[in-house]
């Protein structure tokens, strides 16, 4: 499992899944997206920071300026593991 944290209008949101289903599922639009601009944009990235650059690139191209990727932090993470529900991906941390 791999863990994305995203900010979308100054809130940030903790993803965690494996790398399959964030490529395909979760942020498969955004990397369709920024991919069909820039055929430089890999729609499958192979890991990590791969997948972080790829999103923020895929934000840049399709004029997403206020969202950005980072790799989450431990404490990001930790805050995931304690208040994620079941089945789902995603937990948004508190302003």
């Amino acid at each position: 499992m791999i863990f994305v944290a995203a900010v979308h209008r100054g809130r940030t949101t903790i993803w965690g899944a494996p790398l399959s289903e964030m490529n395909h599922g979760i942020f498969g639009y955004t990397l369709e997206c920024g991919n069909s601009w820039n055929n430089k944009i890999p729609r499958e990235p192979k890991g990590l920071k791969s997948l972080v650059n790829a999103l923020n690139k895929s934000a840049e191209e399709c004029r997403r300026y206020n969202d950005y990727y980072y790799e989450a932090t431990e404490s990001q993470i930790a805050y995931f593991k304690e208040h994620v529900t079941e089945g789902s991906h995603s937990v948004s941390m508190p302003d």
